[in-house]
């Protein structure tokens, strides 16, 4: 659904027309904007990512400011913290670093104020060869890394007006629930049985897909018992 027809779907779910549309003025865009926000932060979020590396000589706690990291950072995502390690071993005399494998939930971190992570490095690779005493493994162990990623949900860019070719910026799966906020939102003054209908609606239709996203998922594999 691209911005147009959103807003052709509020004009409609308001029995009104082009004209009356255009002169709420900002209270459409405004309401687009606070519906697509709260879908995106309740419903299905737009997970952004954010990585760097660290090695196995790295040491001490790490404090991943979200905010100086994004402007658009809102929350961090149902499972915040994953990480690949990508091991070394000698060949022929050379440290050759192994092809990292998937990446995997960690947990082993805390939250600050709702938008810091807080990781110990230690956590990744436990204490850290003494440089001096055991030089071979120290050696090994700074070129093993661990790549982390931060997952995060992050804010979309507003919707002012000039966008309306543009598709919502949110998973098409929801597209759907857009219409029904914003309505309710742009109605709620003028319209507030209706906006109550819709807003109703809208919690219908989300809980609807809830359930659907709950549904466990099976294998089916051939053969008997």
């Amino acid at each position: 659904m691209i911005y147009q027809e959103l807003i052709n779907n509020i004009r409609d779910l308001g029995f009104s027309d082009d004209a009356e549309v255009q002169d709420f003025g900002e209270l459409v865009p405004n309401s687009i904007n606070r519906a697509i926000t709260e879908i995106n932060l309740e419903v299905a979020p737009n997970i952004e990512r954010y990585e760097f590396d660290i090695s196995g000589t790295d040491e001490g706690y790490m404090y991943i400011t979200m905010p100086d990291i994004d402007d658009n950072f809102l929350d961090f995502a149902d499972t915040p913290v994953m990480y690949a390690e990508s091991s070394a071993e000698k060949k022929d005399g050379k440290w050759v670093s192994k092809e990292k494998p998937l990446y995997k939930a960690f947990n082993d971190y805390q939250i600050e104020a709702g938008d810091t992570i807080v990781i110990n490095a230690d956590s990744f690779h436990g204490e850290v060869p003494d440089k001096d005493e055991k030089p071979e493994e120290y050696e090994k162990a700074s070129k093993t890394y661990y790549s982390i990623r931060i997952c995060y949900k992050a804010a979309h860019t507003p919707y002012d007006g000039s966008q309306l070719t543009e598709d919502i910026p949110l998973p098409k799966k929801v597209h759907h629930l857009v219409p029904l906020l914003a309505s309710y939102y742009v109605w709620l003054e003028d319209e507030p049985v209706k906006a109550a209908q819709y807003y109703n609606l809208y919690e219908q239709k989300k809980a609807e897909l809830s359930t659907a996203n709950a549904k466990p998922r099976m294998t089916v594999v051939e053969g008997g018992i």
